[in-house]
This record gives structure tokens, C-alpha cells and sequence, in this order.
């Protein structure tokens, strides 16, 4: 046995038997039947941050908010494990490791490219 929708009602009373004026109807409904009201949350959102402690003083959020070093990135390199890629481009740590010194070449350019991960701000 298959179940199937073979009529239904719309606002009005009327049956409708067709499938594109039933699909129509549920869509309409369930539209109306999940719609919410606009309302203002800032208030009851305040009220429950405000009871949540704040652990990142205004220092330390400067300091993770900076911009990363070249210093800082050969670090980085330097600690990866063999044959991990630390992003979604698959460059292994094998990669970097071999290429860091062209990094430290390319120091600008470089700059440049960890500007994306520095240069927006926290949501």
C-alpha cells in the first residue's frame, strides 16, 4: 500500500484534488503554520550573556586579533608533523618544510596572503 495525498481543503472550503493545487496548499500552509512573528531578542539575549563570564580581557583579544608574524609561521612550520596537511589546499607539512625558505624569500607576498587570516573581524 503507498501512501499519497489524494485531496485536500484550502482556506476557502474548496477540495482540491490536483497535485500541483495540493502541493501548493501544504506549501502555503505550512509557510503560514512556521512563520515567526518579528521580534526585537537583543533583550533576552543580553540578559543571558550578561550571566556568562568573560574570559578574553580587551589584551588578549588585541593579541589574538594582530596580525600573525613570519616568525610565527616558521614556527608553525617547524612543529607540523611529517606528511599532515593543515588545510584544505592538501600541501603537506613535507611541502613547507622544503619550501619554507622560499616563504622567508617571498616575505611580502607572504604578508600579503596571512592578511586573510588577520584582517576580518570576530562575528
Amino acid at each position: 500500500m503507498k501512501n499519497n495525498i489524494t485531496h485536500t481543503l484550502n482556506q476557502q472550503g474548496e477540495r482540491l484534488e490536483n497535485h500541483g493545487d495540493i502541493e501548493a496548499e501544504l506549501i502555503r500552509h505550512f509557510k503560514s503554520v512556521h512563520l515567526e512573528p518579528p521580534i526585537n531578542r537583543k533583550p533576552a539575549i543580553d540578559k543571558i550573556l550578561s550571566h556568562i563570564p568573560k574570559l578574553i580581557i580587551e589584551k588578549h583579544n588585541h593579541l589574538l586579533l594582530r596580525p600573525v608574524t613570519l616568525l610565527e609561521v616558521d614556527s608553525a612550520m617547524k612543529q607540523m608533523q611529517e606528511g599532515k596537511a593543515p588545510g584544505p589546499d592538501s600541501f603537506t607539512s613535507t611541502f613547507f618544510h622544503h619550501f619554507g625558505n622560499i616563504s622567508k624569500r617571498k616575505s611580502g607576498k607572504l604578508s600579503k596572503n596571512l592578511k586573510c587570516f588577520t584582517g576580518c573581524s570576530p562575528p
